[in-house]
Formats: structure tokens, sequence, C-alpha cells
């Protein structure tokens, strides 16, 4: 799985270090804590107010379905 509805946001799966990057470079980025769970190095949450803003991070979206994609070959 590489997203996720969650609360107010979508998660997304992306390497370690992309989840730290984004969480200290934007406002409307967090970790990702489905139901209050623990949070995971590897997935974050986007939060935004129109649904339609999320448009800004296709390549987000594909970044994270590449990584995933690519941790089912390992």
């Amino acid at each position: 799985m590489f997203a996720c509805i969650s609360g107010n946001g979508v998660g997304l799966r992306v390497p370690a270090a992309t989840a730290i990057e984004l969480q200290f470079s934007r406002g409307d980025v967090v970790p990702f804590q489905p139901g209050g769970m623990a949070s995971s190095r590897e997935w974050i949450q986007i939060d935004r107010a129109d649904a339609a803003d999320y448009e800004q991070d296709i390549e987000l979206f594909r970044a994270s379905l590449e990584f995933v994609k690519g941790a089912r070959t390992r």
C-alpha cells in the first residue's frame, strides 16, 4: 500500500529521509498516525483544506508509488 485516506488527509509511504524533510519543510505535512496509532518513519500525512489542492502533490504520489513498488522487489 502506498497511500491511505485518514482523518483530514492522505497518508503516503515515502523513504524515511524524505518523510523527515517534508515534515520540517512543509506546514501541511505531519506524521501519519491513523486512529491514533504510533507513527512510522516511512509514512507521512498531507492535510489539505481543499481536496483539489492534492493535485499539487502528484509528483509526491508518483514517487510514493515507485518507492513501494521498489520495496516489493527487494
